[in-house]
């Protein structure tokens, strides 16, 4: 592998997961969810022989309403946020990676919000992937994400891919 991005991956287990990766393996970490004394978050592993690490930021998404009150009634804290990490392939092609994990308690105008702030810090990169937990259901339209989609000029990689069954309606995530 090249990379593996994760969402909500335990702070605690990091050491055990490289450990289990080769001496290769590098990782960048941005927190996002606080639960008693464990912290989750956003984990980036990437393979430093074939990808040299060119820069990393952390682009902050706010939390929706609904989900602060959530996270008060569960006693938890939740800092949604965007790890983005900037490399530089061996054959020198440069590409950014948005390992997000967007609001999940929240109406998708909120999330078209979060994802905007993505790609306003993105939109200076050649080659940027936005992946991750978008936590946006295609069961309701998707015209404003459609729109979002055109405007900065991505791709939507899920169009056709179905990941689940909802009762007799399959659709994405």
């Amino acid at each position: 592998f090249d990379i593996i991005c994760f969402q909500e991956f335990p702070s605690e287990k990091i050491d055990a997961c490289m450990l289990s990766r080769k001496s290769t393996s590098d990782y960048r970490f941005a927190s996002s969810i606080y639960l008693k004394k464990k912290v989750y978050g956003q984990l980036t592993i990437f393979n430093k022989n074939s990808l040299a690490l060119i820069d990393e930021s952390i682009v902050s998404l706010g939390t929706s309403r609904i989900e602060k009150r959530v996270s008060q009634l569960f006693r938890r804290s939740t800092k949604r946020k965007s790890l983005l990490t900037s490399f530089e392939t061996n054959t020198h092609e440069k590409f950014t990676i948005a390992n997000t994990h967007l609001s999940t308690i929240a109406l998708n105008g909120h999330r078209i919000n979060q994802l905007k702030k993505i790609c306003v810090a993105t939109q200076k990169v050649a080659h940027a992937l936005i992946v991750g937990d978008l936590n946006y259901t295609s069961a309701l339209p998707r015209f404003s994400l459609r729109r979002l989609i055109k405007k900065y000029q991505f791709e939507d990689a899920t169009r056709t891919l179905k990941t689940h069954r909802l009762l007799f309606m399959k659709h994405q995530l």
